[in-house]
């Protein structure tokens, strides 16, 4: 049986060896500020992940997906160029994030709007519910459960507490999306702008407004995309 310290130090070991790989090692640039794939049994078996995608999600993560610039590497290919844009070198990072001709054939704007759509459905829906259900300054209450035998002290300890949250005390919601095909215009009543949120949530009794921006980039362009959003 394996000890914690021991299978600690072989973890340490199999990391500094992939440090040492120039192709393999991507990952730990972008291992702390990207949200892991779950790679649980659970995941695999009941989630609906085709074998295909499976092994190009572990292949990418590595950096071992059969690209130009690999196979090059591997002498079966003399040139490593992109046969969409002429890009010089074809590398995994772009072919998912930075080729200009899959730029311009909306190809990258594609992978936005349907995670995107997802999410739009999903905040859509509950603000459906929020508006249908909520009281202009109501709160939603909880039951603190007490363990059996414990005494109740109704000073510290009352039955019901009071949870607000980003949406509370207001059921008057509206809610944008710059989904292809809507017809959005931002509200002129708050401020007169071309520009487009992704997700623009606003309520007029409130006069508060909720600003959200969507961005897919590849993992080794994370901070970067953080910043044009932000900037926009």
């Amino acid at each position: 049986m394996i000890s914690a310290k021991s299978a600690t130090i072989h973890e340490e070991s199999l990391i500094s060896h992939t440090a040492s790989l120039k192709q393999q090692s991507v990952w730990l640039q972008w291992v702390d500020i990207a949200e892991p794939f779950d790679f649980s049994w659970k995941n695999i078996i009941w989630g609906g992940i085709s074998s295909e995608i499976f092994k190009f999600v572990l292949n990418a993560s590595v950096n071992w997906v059969r690209t130009p610039d690999l196979l090059s590497l591997w002498q079966y290919k003399k040139t490593c160029y992109c046969c969409l844009c002429g890009a010089e070198k074809c590398t995994l990072h772009h072919i998912l994030s930075e080729c200009n001709f899959s730029l311009q054939d909306k190809r990258f704007t594609w992978r936005h709007d349907s995670v995107f759509s997802l999410i739009s459905k999903a905040l859509q829906t509950q603000l459906g519910f929020i508006n249908s259900t909520q009281s202009v300054c109501s709160k939603q209450a909880f039951i603190n459960f007490v363990k059996a035998g414990s005494e109740i002290n109704q000073k510290h300890n009352p039955k019901k507490q009071i949870r607000s949250h980003l949406l509370s005390n207001a059921n008057d919601w509206k809610f944008l999306t710059d989904l292809p095909g809507t017809n959005y215009v931002f509200p002129p009543e708050v401020y007169l702008t071309p520009e487009r949120p992704d997700i623009l949530i606003w309520s007029p009794k409130l006069r508060t407004i909720l600003m959200l921006e969507l961005t897919c980039p590849a993992e080794e362009g994370i901070q970067a995309a953080k910043l044009r959003k932000q900037s926009k």
